[in-house]
């Protein structure tokens, strides 16, 4: 659906104020991002996932975003990264409108196993259920492809504990483990 039927469909009052106030104030090259801004839930309506294995100009924004909620939340407990290593990638969940409600930092150890090495939901986002979402995603996604064992290493007190308790991890030693039997097929529904 391109822009032209979006705008059709909008009543004329909404178009009258949308001309006014908005477009006929701004630049050309404002008014390209006004349109993608307002068209933007139009074209999305539920959160989605994002995998990231690198930095480049398609995630600017959640790069953007991910440097201002470390500084906001004053995160000190993982380091920013600035390059991504090949086994390793950055999972968001992220809304309609491209805004950050959890992320996980993971590194496939092994051809098997798959570590939790970081997640982080924002303060004004928690208690909502996107880190457990996220996880669920995560551990569907890749037991398709293989891995059968998800690790997770929180430290001491860490909001993520009674989390990986709910979702079937068992502590072994300072770890919590989750495996998958061969025969399982489906863990959990998104």
């Amino acid at each position: 659906m391109d822009i032209k039927d979006n705008l059709q469909k909008m009543s004329k009052n909404d178009l009258q104020w949308l001309y006014n106030d908005i477009y006929k104030s701004n630049t050309y090259k404002n008014k390209k991002e006004i349109i993608d801004i307002l068209m933007k839930p139009i074209k999305t309506s539920v959160n989605s996932f994002l995998e990231i294995s690198k930095w480049d100009k398609n995630n600017k924004n959640i790069q953007k975003q991910l440097k201002k909620i470390l500084k906001e939340d004053k995160l000190t407990s993982w380091q920013y990264l600035k390059k991504i290593p090949a086994n390793q990638k950055l999972i968001f969940l992220i809304d309609k409108y491209d805004i950050i409600l959890s992320f996980i930092h993971v590194t496939k150890v092994t051809k098997e196993e798959l570590q939790f090495s970081f997640s982080y939901t924002p303060k004004d986002k928690r208690r909502k259920g996107y880190n457990k979402q996220l996880r669920e995603y995560i551990i569907n996604k890749y037991q398709k492809i293989g891995v059968s064992d998800f690790t997770s290493i929180p430290f001491d007190g860490a909001n993520s504990e009674p989390l990986l308790i709910k979702l079937g991890f068992k502590k072994e030693g300072k770890k919590y483990v989750y495996r998958i039997s061969t025969n399982n097929t489906s863990i959990f529904t998104i």
